[in-house]
């Protein structure tokens, strides 16, 4: 089969990859225009195309290293954005607002059962914003975590620390002492 331009440079990208054939075959059906490869022209492209295929790969690499996620300013963005939708549930107001969530209890049993609804504080999603809030607090510096250790420092091994918790029984309490 005669492939197309885009075919050609989609092969090409999936044999870099290292992809068998049925691998290839997979992701080629959905390619618009779907095309199929035989075991053949995968082994001729990998053969002809050894040195530019490593070019290839090397210069996908090197684009996915410079756009989207993989950059700071879009992971920060990603997660502002994250922070400004779950700050905006939580704090709407109206029905709307999820810092306060409605849930029902059930008081008593049988016949005597009463529903009785109240009103709990959104752990959860107040616990992801933060978290996601912190997030972006160690992508922007703002938080490091670093272990010093005074014996690293001066090139020797650090020393070991073992704790010990033992627990001690209360001595149970008397009559006379109540």
């Amino acid at each position: 089969m005669r492939l197309k331009k885009k075919q050609k440079g989609f092969l090409l990208s999936l044999v870099a990859e290292g992809l068998a054939s049925d691998e290839i075959n997979d992701r080629a059906a959905t390619f618009k225009p779907p095309f199929e490869v035989s075991r053949q022209q995968v082994d001729f492209y990998r053969s002809s195309r050894g040195v530019r295929l490593d070019e290839l790969k090397e210069e996908s690499e090197s684009e996915a290293l410079r756009t989207g996620l993989a950059l700071k300013e879009g992971r920060v963005e990603a997660l502002n954005d994250l922070a400004e939708r779950l700050r905006a549930e939580l704090l709407a107001e109206g029905p709307a607002g999820r810092l306060w969530l409605p849930r029902q209890k059930a008081l008593g049993s049988g016949a005597s059962m009463q529903v009785v609804e109240e009103e709990h504080f959104n752990l959860v999603e107040i616990n992801a914003l933060r978290a996601v809030l912190d997030d972006i607090a160690k992508e922007m510096g703002a938080r490091t975590y670093e272990r010093r250790d005074a014996a690293a420092e001066e090139d020797e091994q650090p020393s070991e620390v073992k704790v010990t918790v033992a627990y001690e029984e209360k001595p149970k309490q008397t009559d006379e002492e109540e």
